[in-house]
């Protein structure tokens, strides 16, 4: 005799089917802030170094010297307020992340990188305590945070920075990896310069998947899956997943 599919095996099936498909899933977009919605992190992409990447080309290891650099720099993107996922150990704490572009992102593509090496959006974590979990950012209070561009070879690579405000302390160096191209874009900004956001809030979402691998697309889960997912981990319906940083670029990038 067949005995019935036990629920604690079929559930857990189906988160296994669930965060495979999930993860090529297109994002929703979202609001400004975190006012009225839950949000969780994207841990297979997130920063789970300890900030001893080494600096990349450019980067004085002064923060005080870094902060006189950005003070004569011309903060001429538009600037968001973003709902991203805090650094707790249970439950939903979304803080506010500031993000803007500081120089031109345009002019940049994934073998096109800015020379010489610069940065291009400055990262500020609002929240007057609580770490940013995505890039393990602290508030802007203690550090300011940048995505900073340089090259390696041909291809364009990308540094999040650590600027500490404390008086004679000095820079760091977290995520790191070589910038990414998404879907084709149709550039709404101004013509000459650019902008900088975070990925889930680019409509449409980036897909890096189509690009990694051409001719290639993936399905969005299906409703059932959906539902088993939120169950599951406890998100509620109108979560939004952080993700990577976001570049206006000659076809839309991704970090």
């Amino acid at each position: 005799m067949i005995r019935p599919f036990d629920r604690p095996r079929a559930v857990g099936l189906w988160i296994m089917m669930g965060s495979t498909l999930s993860a090529c899933a297109p994002v929703k977009t979202g609001g400004d802030t975190t006012e009225g919605r839950d949000i969780v992190v994207d841990t297979a992409t997130a920063y789970t170094g300890d900030w001893t990447t080494p600096l990349p080309d450019g980067v004085p290891t002064s923060a005080d010297t870094f902060r006189t650099r950005m003070a004569a720099v011309h903060f001429a993107g538009p600037r968001y307020v973003r709902g991203r996922a805090g650094d707790c150990i249970a439950g939903s704490c979304p803080v506010d992340v500031a993000i803007q572009a500081i120089a031109p992102t345009r002019p940049i593509d994934t073998l096109t990188p800015p020379r010489p090496p610069r940065a291009v959006a400055h990262l500020e974590n609002l929240h007057p305590t609580r770490k940013e979990k995505y890039y393990k950012m602290d508030p802007s209070s203690r550090a300011d945070y940048y995505f900073w561009m340089d090259s390696v070879g041909p291809k364009t690579r990308i540094t999040l920075i650590e600027v500490p405000r404390a008086h004679g302390a000095s820079v760091r160096a977290g995520k790191q990896k070589f910038l990414e191209s998404c879907h084709k874009y149709t550039h709404t900004g101004p013509a000459d310069y650019g902008d900088a956001d975070f990925s889930e809030y680019r409509d449409p979402p980036c897909d890096r998947a189509t690009v990694t691998k051409p001719g290639l697309s993936f399905p969005s889960p299906v409703p059932l899956l959906t539902k088993v997912w939120r169950w599951a981990t406890n998100a509620p319906a109108d979560a939004l997943r952080s993700q990577g940083g976001w570049i206006d670029c000659n076809s839309g990038c991704c970090w």
